[in-house]
C-alpha cells in the first residue's frame, strides 16, 4: 500500500504502531472488525516512509481486501492518498 495517508489508514484498520516501525522491519498485527474485535491477522512491513507491504492470511485474502476497499470508499478515506 502506498500514499502519504497509508500509515494513518493502516493504523486505523489494525493495531500496529507503524510510527515506531523502522524501515525494512515488519510487525505482526491484527485487522480489527467494526465492533473492535479481531477480523484477521496480517504482517505489515515498512518499505519506505509512505509505502507498506501487507501480507494477509491467504485463506481470507479476498474478504480482507474487500474490507479494506470498503473503508477506502468511505467519505473519511475516499479523498485521502492511499
Amino acid at each position: 500500500m502506498v500514499g502519504k495517508d497509508v500509515q494513518a489508514f493502516l493504523e486505523k484498520m489494525t493495531v500496529a504502531d507503524l510510527e515506531a516501525l523502522p524501515l525494512g522491519k515488519s510487525s505482526l498485527s491484527v485487522i480489527m472488525n467494526e465492533k473492535g474485535g479481531i477480523k484477521d491477522d496480517c504482517i505489515i512491513t515498512r518499505d519506505d516512509k509512505d509505502r507498506f507491504f501487507v501480507v494477509l492470511n491467504a485463506g481470507c485474502k479476498d474478504t480482507d481486501l474487500a474490507y479494506f476497499k470498503k473503508y477506502l470508499e468511505t467519505p473519511e478515506w475516499k479523498t485521502k492518498d492511499v
